[in-house]
């Protein structure tokens, strides 16, 4: 059982780490609720090495027993259900690992992890993950040779390729619909030039900035609370420090629409068809709401088919944004042969006291017809921090971040030999 991995979910990111544990040698269970799903990833070649478990993570009784079957867990369930199996990891005295935000819940269970001798590893994936391990890179190297870091600006996002970018959206789901639409929520938080600015999510999208990487021009605007960063990362000397996601431009303007006309909202839809939901959301008929959209908004809605009076299947008592989530997963996916973009850069202003100098980071991949971008960078880091606990190679008990040394150089290092690699700029 030494090796023995458990896999939670079989979703859009799980193909390269399920590859590159079979690579590694692993005995791998996935469950999963689409063991066709899991079989396709797995392939005919790694059957005799994996077994495929159809599970409701809902069940305790049946996960908990997995779990104790096994040296170590990767969640790759919803963000919120990783708490419920980070109790039966304790429970059992195994590590886990996942690629979301750590909430304040599970920062809860840091005492109890401690006491069992557990690991409790998260964000672990791309943002948040790569982005952890590659700034902490540049900032222990600075501070290994007496500088400090004065402003520090960080931004990722996942898109469609240009070629790939064919709708009004500009966008396409790489990842969870509905934890793009949720995250779409937050309010925001992040310190410039010395002052902190707080945004309600109303606001988050008022101030858009132009961010130019490899010729391509996105829209970036704050990620969350980005303060919390100045004491992780050990910036208390920077005056600027923003975390910031990039989309192709129009996303923010569209996201507001959503946000105004009530489509966000977790109310039941009650009705059978998206106009008369658009109707009773906004309060306002299809006639007002066409003359009183910008025309861009009206081509996005009826892209989607929201201002649509015929019937939809499975509408009525869904929410409304978990509604909405689906038909844009519908309508906004990855067609065959088409090929989804990441792109991540840091921004940092370095110091010695005397002079100041700049440094870019920045990783640009693109998905191919083996996987997407998107499921490389969050599959293969997950991936490859299990095989290093595993392996002993990085130790730690309690809930934890990827910001150690011993952890996010070899992890970077694998990292750069599978092309996932960051490249770093000095600049004037």
């Amino acid at each position: 059982m030494d090796n023995r991995v458990l896999m939670l979910g079989s979703g859009l990111v799980a193909g390269p780490a399920i590859d590159y544990l079979l690579a590694w040698g692993a005995p791998l269970t996935i469950a999963t609720d689409d063991a066709r799903r899991a079989e396709a990833l797995v392939g005919g070649a790694a059957q005799g090495q994996t077994k495929i478990v159809e599970l409701d993570a809902a069940d305790v009784d049946a996960l908990g027993q997995l779990i104790a079957e096994h040296a170590l867990t990767i969640s790759l369930l919803p963000a919120q259900m990783h708490t419920s199996v980070a109790d039966l990891c304790i429970e059992q005295q195994r590590s886990l690992i996942n690629a979301s935000y750590i909430s304040e819940e599970m920062r809860a269970r840091d005492s109890r992890a401690r006491q069992r001798n557990v690991l409790i590893l998260g964000e672990v994936g791309l943002d948040p993950g790569i982005d952890h391990m590659s700034t902490m890179a540049v900032i222990d190297q600075a501070k290994a040779r007496g500088e400090t870091v004065l402003s520090f600006r960080s931004y990722c996002g996942g898109l469609p390729a240009p070629e790939s970018n064919d709708n009004p959206w500009g966008y396409k789901f790489s990842w969870s619909p509905l934890g793009v639409l949720q995250a779409s929520k937050n309010a925001a938080r992040f310190m410039r030039d010395g002052e902190i600015v707080e945004r309600p999510c109303e606001q988050v999208f008022s101030e858009l900035e132009p961010l130019t990487v490899e010729g391509m021009t996105f829209e970036a605007y704050p990620n969350r609370d980005s303060l919390p960063y100045r004491s992780l990362y050990g910036l208390t000397s920077a005056e600027t420090v923003l975390r910031a996601t990039l989309r192709w431009p129009g996303w923010g303007e569209s996201i507001d629409a959503l946000r105004d006309l009530g489509l966000l909202s977790d109310r039941l839809a009650e009705a059978d068809n998206w106009a008369t939901v658009l109707e009773r959301c906004a309060g306002r008929d299809l006639g007002s709401l066409r003359a009183q959209l910008a025309p861009a908004i009206v081509e996005r809605l009826d892209f989607l088919g929201l201002l649509a009076a015929e019937p939809c299947v499975g509408l009525q008592g869904q929410r409304v944004i978990a509604a909405l989530a689906a038909r844009m997963a519908a309508r906004l996916a990855f067609s065959p042969g088409q090929s989804d973009l990441v792109v991540m850069q840091h921004l940092f202003r370095i110091g010695d006291g005397k002079a100041t100098r700049g440094l870019t980071s920045t990783l640009v991949a693109r998905g191919d017809q083996r996987a997407s971008a998107m499921a490389r960078t969050v599959g293969l880091p997950v991936a490859i921090a299990a095989r290093l606990v595993l392996e002993q190679a990085y130790h730690a008990v309690g809930v934890q971040l990827p910001l150690s040394p011993q952890l996010y150089r070899p992890l970077l290092a694998e990292l750069n030999a599978s092309g996932v690699a960051l490249v770093e700029q000095e600049t004037p």
